[in-house]
């Protein structure tokens, strides 16, 4: 029996292999309202019209088709076939990340967090524009937390991140868990640990990333930020009122890490919360000169002020 030659594969991309939707366009096309987007789609630029394009129908005979049919939507019928590259999706769900940063401004409800809703609603954050400039390292803030405390944009913003940057790391884990990874950064996201775990008898250490919340194992008597190996200038401190937690200090370069004690070996679950929950830790590291690094929106690692910098 004779068989033919494969020569070419088509793959079917828009909602199969990545993540394709007409609705990241138009949210900004239509500025947010999600009844005007649903009703455009439904009765516009509809599947089945776009089905047909899949089948093959030149993207022009089917603009010109509907433009024909609704002249007044010239503009956004066009934009579907112009501005195709913004209806793929980023790593960054935009939607879910503003939803966070409104839920947290009102939780707060601090004028700093009232400031940070209005310059929102005024100019919505760009999450995604964020999320690409901390990976690739920017050093400035970015323009819309101008007229909201650095501090606190940072904390937002993050938090507001956290989900979309976890739910990349649940798909590349697996990739580093053979890999030896001896820094200070997360072998996923690059960003800085929040937390370290002593996992099991007789305690595997890992750091735990503040933005995707990745773990990576690192070695036990070893500074994960100067590298020190002198176990006279590595310490921990204990507090009575939380066995389950420690202190890891070193007095090389003054930094610290908050560490959690699990003896049956597994991760903490909610490593953002465990970090909020223990701040206290922080300030009782902090008024004994050490810092550590966290990071901002920026891709940069910072230290409070005041306290002694991590090197």
């Amino acid at each position: 029996m004779i068989r033919a030659a494969v020569t070419a594969v088509v793959f079917d991309l828009g909602g199969v292999l990545i993540d394709w939707d007409p609705r990241y366009l138009y949210r900004r096309l239509f500025r947010g309202d999600e009844v005007a987007i649903e009703r455009f789609l439904a009765e516009v630029c509809t599947p089945e019209w776009n089905a047909r394009q899949d089948a093959g129908r030149p993207w022009s005979e089917a603009v010109a088709e509907l433009v024909d049919r609704y002249p007044e939507q010239r503009d956004l019928i066009e934009a579907f076939d112009r501005c195709w590259p913004e209806t793929l999706g980023g790593p960054v769900d935009e939607t879910v990340a503003a939803r966070l940063l409104r839920e947290i401004c009102r939780i707060v409800a601090t004028p700093e967090a009232a400031c940070l809703l209005d310059a929102d609603r005024r100019q919505p954050v760009a999450f995604q524009a964020m999320a690409d400039a901390l990976l690739a390292g920017a050093n400035e803030p970015p323009a819309q937390a101008r007229g909201v405390p650095r501090t606190f944009f940072a904390f937002v913003a993050l938090a507001a991140l956290r989900p979309s940057f976890r739910r990349h790391m649940e798909s590349l884990q697996p990739l580093t868990e053979d890999v030896p990874w001896h820094r200070p950064i997360c072998p996923i996201c690059g960003s800085v640990p929040s937390l370290a775990e002593l996992r099991g008898e007789p305690g595997r250490r890992y750091l735990r990333c503040a933005l995707c919340e990745g773990a990576w194992r690192i070695p036990r008597l070893r500074c994960p930020f100067c590298a020190t190996t002198d176990h006279t200038r590595l310490r921990y401190l204990r507090i009575e009122s939380e066995p389950g937690m420690r202190l890891d200090l070193c007095d090389a370069c003054r930094g610290y890490l908050k560490t959690l004690i699990a003896p049956t070996g597994e991760a903490e679950a909610d490593p953002f919360g465990r970090d909020l929950a223990t701040l206290h830790l922080d300030a009782l590291a902090w008024e004994r000169g050490f810092s550590c690094r966290r990071p901002r929106p920026t891709g940069r690692a910072t230290s409070p002020a005041g306290a002694a910098s991590c090197r």
